[in-house]
């Protein structure tokens, strides 16, 4: 017995679109089930929030020199990225910024509070963002020279920060510090 090109085609077909309507439904069916139980302890969800590195540095930047420059915001940026490399500070971008001063308030005082809050989405965010992902991405050259400390330069040097410090540059309405041992 013959069978036409056609037969067989149609043949085909119909076995290949009953095997995909057979997986879809065991697709279907397998997510609705319960994922299998694994023996995994449970984290409790930190306060304050994981952000992506950059997504917190962004953050950083918005709220600590949010209407002033380019540059400024980089400024902040370095301080940032500065301290996850300095010896006494911790090693990532979220730990630095949420870490507890001696007095128990934090080193960057918007981190104390909602992080999202205040944030408005306007060019400024989107600057910040922008700034960001260029630091964390690309590099460059540290404007701040080493500097891990930065203080508003409308106020007066902090008792804090001691004598071993030198100022590196003075910045969209901040002065940066570095140990006086870096170059």
């Amino acid at each position: 017995m013959r069978l036409s090109v056609g037969f067989v085609a149609a043949a085909l077909g119909i076995t290949i679109l009953s095997l995909a309507a057979v997986m879809g439904a065991r697709m279907r069916h397998d997510a609705t089930m319960p994922p299998p139980a694994l023996d995994v302890p449970t984290v409790a969800i930190p306060a304050p929030p994981v952000l992506k590195a950059e997504h917190f540095l962004a953050l950083t930047m918005y709220h600590e020199a949010r209407g002033q420059s380019p540059e400024a915001m980089r400024a902040v940026g370095w301080v940032v990225l500065n301290r996850t490399r300095a010896q006494g500070f911790p090693d990532g971008i979220r730990d630095v910024v949420v870490e507890p001063t001696r007095s128990g308030k934090c080193q960057f005082g918007w981190a104390c509070g909602n992080f999202e809050e205040g944030l408005d989405r306007t060019s400024a965010w989107q600057q910040a963002q922008t700034v960001a992902a260029e630091l964390l991405f690309r590099g460059g050259a540290d404007p701040t020279k080493g500097a891990v400390w930065f203080w508003e330069s409308w106020r007066e040097r902090p008792q804090w920060l001691g004598n071993n410090v030198r100022q590196t540059l003075e910045l969209g309405g901040h002065r940066f510090f570095a140990p006086s041992g870096l170059s």
